[in-house]
């Protein structure tokens, strides 16, 4: 499927040349649609889908500068490669191509072969990029269909949370959580019977100590959240330099054995141990 190129430039002949370059030696690959300003540029941009844009640094009315920082600034548009084509080559030219989002340069006159390597370099790296994005959809779907509190993290820091996991603290993002809590390891009672951060030596093996607890027993936590108190089996296991943590709520389950466990020590009638 063919590619659009937008080009923005106030002078039509450059404008001519990117066309005829594009059209005689890509034409089986790129569209080009062609704007003479900024602002015609920006209403293309939300009217059409464009893969990529071509955009000159210096234009009357809005230059390149604050045109790159009008298309990073729309969530719709924000993610499309931005190619700056400038005739200064100074330092200060080329800093502020990177600092208000464009994704590289090219110097007038450019070189043809140079030009379509650079759209095609920004275009694989664009569908790399959204293909990684579908990919933590994707794993991010599957944590949301789990029942049970699930979270990533690399010992320290939680990296990837649940759904599960926003219901019970209640909070609607990892981030606000993070704003009162480092780890979820700091919200375990510690309490005789269940694992917590005085049984560790360093708070930032707690992951790998639960792993080999597991090994032996099951491990139990505790969580007062909204003054009621929770129990969870926690288990973990590591890949690719972090972990991946499992918290299954047995509050209930572990009422109940206490429930037996009363109801076989204490005679039903008189309550007598």
């Amino acid at each position: 499927m063919k590619k659009t190129i937008l080009c923005i430039d106030d002078i039509k002949t450059n404008l001519f040349t990117i066309q005829s370059v594009i059209e005689d030696l890509a034409d089986e690959l790129y569209d080009v649609v062609l704007a003479q300003s900024a602002s015609d540029g920006l209403q293309v941009l939300l009217k059409q889908k464009i893969d990529i844009i071509l955009l000159d640094v210096m234009m009357p009315d809005i230059d390149g500068f604050e045109a790159a920082k009008i298309i990073k600034s729309n969530k719709k548009i924000k993610d499309i490669p931005i190619v700056f084509v400038t005739a200064n080559k100074d330092s200060k030219t080329i800093e502020n191509c990177y600092k208000v989002g464009g994704d590289d340069y090219i110097n007038k006159p450019f070189n043809h072969v140079e030009l379509l390597a650079r759209l095609s370099f920004h275009l694989k790296l664009k569908e790399k990029d959204e293909q990684l994005k579908k990919e933590k959809e994707y794993v991010q779907n599957i944590l949301n269909l789990q029942e049970n509190i699930v979270i990533t993290t690399n010992s320290k820091e939680i990296i990837n949370v649940n759904n599960a996991f926003l219901e019970f603290f209640d909070y609607k993002t990892l981030k606000t959580f993070q704003e009162k809590h480092i780890c979820i390891c700091s919200t375990f009672v510690e309490e005789d019977g269940y694992f917590s951060l005085s049984l560790v030596d360093e708070n930032s093996k707690w992951v790998d100590e639960v792993i080999k607890l597991s090994k032996e027993k099951d491990v139990l936590v505790k969580i007062i959240q909204n003054a009621d108190e929770y129990i969870f089996n926690i288990k973990a296991a590591s890949f690719a330099n972090q972990y991946i943590v499992t918290l299954t709520d047995i509050t209930q389950i572990s009422q109940q054995s206490l429930e037996y466990q009363h109801e076989a020590n204490y005679d039903k009638l008189t309550q007598i141990y």
